[in-house]
């Protein structure tokens, strides 16, 4: 069995489940539009703790999405991180620095907003206009979010 299983690893071919993979990459993204509503009127009520929480939340879980998104393959789950910031960009990679914790940053919590709009950006085609309605409420309050503390 195991050999069975090794053989089959070695030839996968995405090909066969592409169109069920965009369907849960565009479902699972936006899903963390809640998280990202969460995170905002966290920061607005200045509850750090969920703000943290809710920021670990998109950090986390949103590398996952945009593997199967760019049809990534690993080994451990520790490898993932880097190949997904590889595959998404530098702006990627540093805002998934900062939003973890990383790197320099005043503001994880904006990083993390930036790590679901770039995810948006990837994902966008593969999204029906009722969902694309969902993110865009969130981009929507993460943009005001965003102004409101260039303000300050």
């Amino acid at each position: 069995m195991a050999e069975w299983l090794k053989r089959e690893a070695a030839v996968f071919d995405w090909s066969a489940i592409s169109a069920a993979c965009d369907d849960w990459v565009a479902e699972a993204t936006i899903g963390y539009a809640e998280e990202v509503l969460k995170l905002v009127a966290a920061r607005r009520g200045d509850d750090r703790l969920l703000a943290a929480v809710q920021r670990s939340v998109l950090a986390l879980r949103l590398p996952v999405v945009m593997a199967v998104h760019h049809r990534l393959l690993y080994e451990t789950e520790n490898r993932m991180w880097h190949l997904v910031a590889k595959a998404m960009g530098d702006e990627w990679a540093t805002a998934q620095a900062a939003a973890l914790g990383l790197a320099p940053s005043d503001d994880a919590d904006r990083a993390a907003l930036q790590l679901f709009s770039l995810a948006i950006n990837e994902v966008r085609p593969l999204l029906t206009p009722d969902r694309a309605a969902v993110v865009d409420v969130a981009l929507r309050v993460t943009n005001e979010e965003t102004d409101v503390a260039e303000l300050d």
